[in-house]
């Protein structure tokens, strides 16, 4: 559920720093968005907390794979023969 606020959230801040910068998604550039504008921290904030919970959420897997169970079958990655083997 974080996973879909935090996306939410960045689209939403991202929006945010166009419409104060006067810009649209067609015209932007890099020089043209107004650095000043509010969102841009969120923005970075929540950038930066939804690549930790991808980290998480990839270590979390991983961890489960070699340690539980075959969750990369689960997957259809049976191909894929690493860590915990089901029988």
């Amino acid at each position: 559920l974080l996973f879909y606020v935090v996306l939410i959230g960045l689209g939403l801040s991202g929006m945010g720093i166009l419409a104060l910068s006067g810009l649209t998604p067609f015209n932007v550039t890099p020089e043209a968005i107004n650095s000043e504008a509010p969102p841009i921290a969120g923005h970075f904030i929540l950038s930066r907390v939804y690549l930790a919970l991808l980290v998480a959420h990839l270590v979390g897997v991983f961890r489960y794979q070699f340690l539980e169970g075959n969750v990369f079958a689960r997957m259809g990655l049976g191909w894929l023969k690493i860590g915990r083997q089901s029988p």
